[in-house]
């Protein structure tokens, strides 16, 4: 479990920079 909410924070973290500089 801790694994994929890793993974889930990191894609987060990445779509919310997008959106941010996007």
């Amino acid at each position: 479990m801790s694994f994929l909410n890793e993974i889930l924070l990191k894609f987060g973290i990445l779509g919310r920079s997008t959106l941010v500089c996007g």
